[in-house]
């Protein structure tokens, strides 16, 4: 009897032990890769970090750098825009808009997009 219980010991130690053992090798494949790896991940935050802080304003905003496409009006509320490809399309009035990429065309109402803008009249515009 004394014998299994001195073996019931011993397994949990050797149990411990492996668990010990298996974090570890673990630690070290981790530090390892971090090694082969961190000068690539510091590269890339760089690279990103650059971009925007030639992009911003000084505040931290950063700028639009290209010219942004014109919305051009494609039907009135409750038409058809009709067009060819694909394209975004917006539906709503004012600054309040519901915009969408459709396909061959959309309907123009508040089905398709909800109401941005209850009350108002509406058009749908196409940017291109």
């Amino acid at each position: 009897m004394a014998k299994s219980v001195y073996q019931k010991k011993t397994e949990k130690g050797v149990g411990m032990v492996e668990y010990a053992l298996i974090t570890f090798f673990v630690a070290v494949v981790v530090v390892v890769v971090l090694l082969i790896l961190g000068p690539t991940v510091a590269n890339m935050f760089a690279k990103v970090n650059t971009s925007l802080s030639s992009q911003s304003d000084g505040q931290g905003v950063v700028q639009a750098t290209s010219t942004p496409i014109p919305w051009t009006t494609c039907a009135n509320e409750n038409g058809f825009c009709s067009f060819s490809g694909t394209a975004q399309v917006r539906y709503g009035a004012g600054s309040s808009w519901a915009t969408g990429t459709f396909t061959n065309g959309v309907a123009c109402n508040n089905s398709v997009f909800g109401d941005p803008d209850f009350g108002v009249v509406k058009t749908c515009q196409i940017q291109q």
